[in-house]
Parts: structure tokens; C-alpha cells; sequence
């Protein structure tokens, strides 16, 4: 995800172009989507939606997923509990990039220390989400790792 964390001295407000953030769905845009969104129709409306990101909504909103999944996964909503962890992981990754920026109070670190914690958490939980290895986001655990450089 490219971001532009240089904000305006006056406007505590981060803009993204990255469409999955706002969509309240699970299905997985197409290329072709993305593709259109590049060069919009002449009627087309963009909507910027606020996100806040705070530890504390990062920490509810990764336990309420854990919640709906844990012991309930199966091949039919293992679509979504992916969209749903993937979605969580772009929203911290949005907060460690912009909460680092704004911290850099230690030049040797390259994450915001909280969200080296949520990382953690989230690769702890979702492992032990495993219902027989079958039905959850392995990938997304691999990639929360190599993210933030986590060894095991």
C-alpha cells in the first residue's frame, strides 16, 4: 500500500486510494474495477469516508473478528474471515506508517511499538483460530510476520 504520510500542518487527515478499505463487502474487487476507478466516468462521485484508527479500535475490531470465527470456520465463510483479516491488517498498517512518522522518537525502530503489539497479538490469535488448519488465513499470518520482521 502507498501512502503519503506528509501531512498538512494544519489537517490531521490522511487521503488513500484504496478502494477495499471502504468496501463494506466481501467480494474482492477485479482488476478491471480498479482499472475503471483510474479514469472514472464523467458522472462519477467520489466519497471519502472517514477511518479512525486508534490501538484500542484496532485491538476491538481484531477480538470481534476473532469472536465470529473462532471454532466457526468453515469453507463457506473462509472467503470472508480472509476479507475480514485483510482488511484489519491494511487499517494497522495504515496506523504503524502514519503513528511512525509522527513518533519517530528512535531512528533504529521501523514500526510504532503499538503496533508491533497488535501485530503480535493478531499473529498469537490467529493461530490459535486454527479449526484443524483448514478454514482460516494462514497467508495472512505469514504476511503480518514478514511485515513487521517477526521470527517464528
Amino acid at each position: 500500500m502507498n501512502l503519503d504520510i506528509k501531512l498538512k500542518p494544519t489537517e490531521n487527515v490522511l487521503y488513500i486510494n484504496d478502494l477495499s478499505l471502504a468496501n463494506l463487502f466481501t467480494e474482492v474487487l477485479d482488476v478491471s474495477s480498479e482499472e475503471k476507478m483510474k479514469n472514472p466516468p464523467d458522472d462519477n462521485v467520489r466519497v471519502y469516508v472517514p477511518l479512525d484508527l486508534s490501538y484500542s479500535t484496532l485491538y476491538e475490531e481484531l477480538f470481534l473478528i476473532i469472536k465470529r470465527y473462532k471454532g466457526n470456520a468453515t469453507f463457506e465463510n473462509e472467503g470472508d474471515f480472509c476479507c475480514d483479516i485483510d482488511r484489519w491488517f491494511k487499517r494497522l498498517e495504515i496506523y504503524d506508517r502514519v503513528r511512525f512518522a509522527r513518533d519517530r522518537n528512535a531512528i533504529e525502530k521501523e514500526h510504532c511499538d503499538k503496533a508491533v503489539e497488535l501485530g503480535r497479538l493478531a499473529v498469537e490469535e490467529l493461530v490459535d483460530c486454527d479449526n484443524d488448519g483448514d478454514y482460516f488465513p494462514k497467508n495472512m499470518i505469514e504476511e503480518i510476520k514478514k511485515y513487521f520482521g517477526f521470527k517464528k
